[in-house]
């Protein structure tokens, strides 16, 4: 039995995580951009099965983190000791190795694991987790004296798991968008910069004389600045060069006029 997350979790915002996800793996893509390459590890076509396996140290430094609370979760939630152990260890690997080749995995969870590895990490990460499971923790629950019952704690368990997967994804777009920082602002700060070192050449003859000033700029100094001062005297100076064409121009003889 395939325990999926809307069964159990009635939060909006679980919910709509989890749909997100899900559809982005099925379609294979985390946002329809032209910039596709992972903002952390460079990786060149960026699809959605890389948010959880991206290998870029930081990204792993927060999965480790958050894995480490879900742990901490699982110890003070009456969870059942061998659950508590073999999950942080499974979703750690990053499906790297199967829930049943975890060492010293007791005969009692064995169907749990086999089925778990048939629906796959990837699919455990966005809730969709074998109803085996819940059966093993409902069990362990009747003799606990926790009064939580199995279906909370199923809802709160899928929750810490998209909590993980939605750390990832903030953490991608923080660094590929964030305005001083994101990779898409640096590539546009390059090409920025490539445009600045192109138009340093203009000669004054090619712009009005009340523009010229825009030639004298400390060009240094304009190359380390804001990019709102180097958008300004881009376009201020691509302004300076028409209006110098449009004069010369208007000043210069039509064709067929006589001589």
């Amino acid at each position: 039995m395939l325990f999926l997350v809307n069964q159990i979790c009635s939060d909006s915002g679980c919910l709509s995580r989890a749909r997100l996800f899900a559809q982005a793996k099925e379609h294979g893509t985390l946002v329809r951009s032209e910039h596709t390459s992972c903002p952390n590890c460079q990786t060149k076509q960026e699809d959605a099965s890389h948010l959880l396996h991206c290998p870029d140290a930081g990204r792993f430094s927060l999965f480790r983190t958050e894995v480490k609370k879900l742990e901490e979760w699982l110890c003070k939630s009456h969870t059942d000791p061998e659950l508590s152990r073999i999950l942080p260890l499974y979703i750690l690997r990053r499906g790297e190795s199967n829930l049943s080749e975890i060492q010293y995995l007791s005969r009692d969870l064995q169907p749990f694991a086999f089925e778990q590895d048939l629906i796959g990490w990837d699919n455990f990460m966005i809730g969709q987790i074998s109803g085996q499971l819940r059966q093993y923790q409902y069990v362990h629950l009747l003799n606990s004296p926790s009064i939580m019952s199995v279906d909370d704690w199923m809802a709160a368990f899928i929750g810490k798991l998209l909590h993980i997967v939605h750390g990832q994804w903030i953490y991608r777009n923080v660094s590929k968008h964030h305005e001083k920082l994101g990779s898409i602002r640096r590539a546009e700060r390059r090409e920025l910069l490539m445009e600045i070192d192109r138009l340093i050449h203009v000669r004054p003859e090619e712009v009005p004389e009340e523009s010229t000033f825009l030639l004298e700029v400390d060009f240094a100094r304009l190359r380390k600045g804001e990019l709102t001062s180097q958008n300004y005297w881009v376009h201020a100076i691509k302004a300076a060069m028409v209006a110098g064409r449009r004069r010369t121009f208007g000043t210069s003889p039509r064709r067929g006029a006589d001589s």
